[in-house]
């Protein structure tokens, strides 16, 4: 469990309030995953919605409950709590009807399910800014204290991944070669859960199988978010039929079809953004097709350099026969 300690706890209040309080942001993905388990879970909670795009995150008084300027962040009974993995196991302990962590035979899957979904995220945030946040929100200052912040922390190699993503965001964008690294890491993850969800199937004899066992998990909490999120980005998810099988069962259910659904204003902002791509050629699968197969001038380009490159060759020879090629 991930634990802010008390003495670095500066907006004091927070430690005298009673009951569930969640801090989170209605796009991010952790608090998504969070608020489903609480849902799921039919557990009381007061709500205190974070603007990321406003900075709320990295204000004064909410650095001083979370250092980091992370959402979500739990606090129960006047303990703070991060990370989003965390925080579900740590409810799950607390409150343990109905249970969603797997039988015992299950618990690898749930471990591995969890480290495999956690070390996507930053690939997650590749496609999130590239197809629904292009609009570069970070200032320069409000990085740069938030680097400053989380420095001063013991900084995990993935929060030194974090800081370079942002730091060449702000500075270059998006590029293309980014979108695809990040397509190509989420697409072999998705063939590994389509295979073991058909294997699955196979074993069972039945198609009401999901991550981790024979009832939703901690783990089909996650994956749904994420491939919730990565199909309004574009990606195509019937490419796996057992695993978007799998997701099309899930979205049916209340709790689940509830995180979902986009506000108003950022569902037209995103179809605006959506036809844009479409119309210029920069939606997930564009920049994916372009990148796999290179164009007819890319095609030439490379055939002119093979007939210039042995000529090269042949004139360094005869001006120098010693030359070690």
């Amino acid at each position: 469990m991930v634990i802010v300690d008390p003495e670095s706890i500066k907006s004091k209040e927070v430690i005298h309030w009673n009951g569930i309080h969640l801090f989170h942001a209605w796009f991010s993905s952790c608090s998504q995953k969070v608020r489903l388990f609480l849902r799921l879970k039919n557990i009381s909670w007061t709500s205190h919605v974070i603007n990321l795009r406003e900075q709320e995150n990295q204000s004064d008084w909410y650095l001083g409950i979370n250092p980091k300027g992370l959402v979500p962040c739990l606090i129960h009974d006047g303990v703070v709590h991060i990370e989003s993995n965390d925080i579900m196991a740590y409810l799950e302990q607390v409150f343990t009807d109905p249970p969603l962590l797997p039988p015992n035979d299950d618990s690898r899957n749930l471990i591995q399910g969890l480290q495999a979904e956690n070390s996507l995220h930053m690939e997650l945030r590749t496609l999130t800014f590239a197809f629904l946040a292009p609009k570069k929100f970070k200032s320069m200052e409000v990085f740069q204290k938030y680097k400053d912040v989380n420095s001063a922390c013991p900084c995990s190699s993935q929060k030194r991944k974090e800081i370079d993503f942002y730091s060449r965001y702000l500075s270059e964008g998006i590029s293309k070669d980014q979108i695809y690294s990040a397509y190509i890491a989420w697409n072999k993850q998705f063939e590994e859960l389509n295979k073991a969800l058909e294997d699955r199937i196979t074993v069972v004899a039945e198609r009401q199988v999901y991550m981790a066992g024979s009832a939703i998990s901690l783990v089909d909490i996650a994956w749904f978010v994420n491939c919730d999120r990565l199909i309004k980005c574009g990606y195509p998810l019937s490419d796996h039929p057992a695993l978007f099988a799998w997701y099309s069962r899930l979205v049916q259910l209340e709790s689940f079809q509830k995180e979902t659904i986009l506000p108003l204003p950022l569902k037209k902002k995103a179809q605006r953004l959506r036809i844009k791509q479409t119309l210029l050629r920069q939606t997930m699968k564009d920049v994916v097709r372009q990148k796999q197969k290179p164009g007819k001038k890319s095609r030439e380009k490379s055939k002119e350099k093979s007939k210039v490159v042995p000529q090269v060759i042949l004139v360094s020879q005869s001006k120098n026969p010693n030359h070690d090629i």
